[in-house]
């Protein structure tokens, strides 16, 4: 009976798998700068739960804005201009995989991991700008990897809806941003 108590305690202590203290998971908030294709963004993400987070992002990023004019002939001049526009970006993450990744031996410093987020993105109006204030609501998937000890890579797509005071459509949502984290 004693063999058999001694055989069972090392065969589960053997196949147990270790969870992931607190001290493990990242815990401190990430403060970062995120440059993407568009925009240039500062941001801020806290942990709320062991694999939950929720980012704020503020910045700037690229859109066009257009329209057209009469040149000296009569002869309408259509054209297309870049502008800076303002936006807030509010973003609840669930880091889906960020365990499995720990418990196979990866790092996941800085939330390297896949995730699912649900942006709500507020478009500000410039002061020089008639564009009118902006909502735009898109759930994506996507993921985060680790370069360097400061450095971060994110991308992310998605599906959602555009809205502002004259209308309402269906938009793609994608990310492409590398990032430094202070």
């Amino acid at each position: 009976m004693k063999l058999f108590l001694l055989f069972l305690l090392l065969y589960t202590s053997t196949t147990l798998k270790a969870q992931p203290t607190e001290r493990e998971i990242p815990g401190r908030p990430l403060h970062g700068i995120k440059a993407g294709i568009i925009g240039l963004w500062y941001s801020y993400e806290k942990k709320i739960d062991r694999q939950t987070t929720f980012n704020l992002e503020a910045g700037w990023y690229l859109t066009f804005g257009g329209g057209y004019y009469n040149n000296s002939n009569g002869i309408p001049i259509f054209f297309l201009a870049p502008i800076f526009e303002p936006a807030i970006r509010l973003e609840p993450r669930w880091y889906y995989n960020l365990l499995k990744r720990y418990e196979k031996g990866k790092n996941i410093q800085n939330y390297s991991a896949n995730y699912l987020a649900l942006t709500t993105k507020f478009d500000l109006q410039p002061f020089f700008s008639t564009t009118p204030p902006a909502l735009r609501i898109i759930p994506k998937w996507g993921n985060r990897r680790r370069l360097g000890n400061h450095f971060i890579f994110e991308t992310a797509i998605g599906v959602g809806a555009y809205i502002d005071q004259d209308v309402a459509f269906g938009l793609p949502g994608l990310d492409l941003k590398f990032g430094y984290i202070f």
